[in-house]
């Protein structure tokens, strides 16, 4: 049953958070940023899993920037950042 609407997840997180909902479908790395709440994961066969892809425009503005974001993501060290906020990741 729906009981609230909200703009995204992270405003349906904030209810679970306020006590305004008993529960609420959210991204494992939005619970990874509410350590009050339990996390229940849903099980595999029932789950689907939210894909990123990191890549620089063609032609950009700035495209010395962009490949320094893109080689520090792929890095050890942004990896680790990503772990740690709840990504699985796959650099390649």
């Amino acid at each position: 049953n729906v009981k609230s609407r909200e703009a995204n997840v992270r405003a349906v997180l904030t209810k679970v958070q306020l006590g305004e909902a008993d529960a609420a479908i959210v991204y494992s790395t939005d619970i990874a940023t509410a350590p009050e709440v339990e996390p229940v994961a849903i099980p595999d066969a029932y789950n689907v899993t939210a894909q990123y892809v990191i890549a620089p425009l063609t032609g950009g503005k700035n495209a010395n920037t962009a490949a320094a974001f893109v080689a520090f993501v792929r890095s050890t060290e942004g990896q680790a950042f990503l772990t740690k906020r709840g990504f699985t990741t796959s650099a390649r």
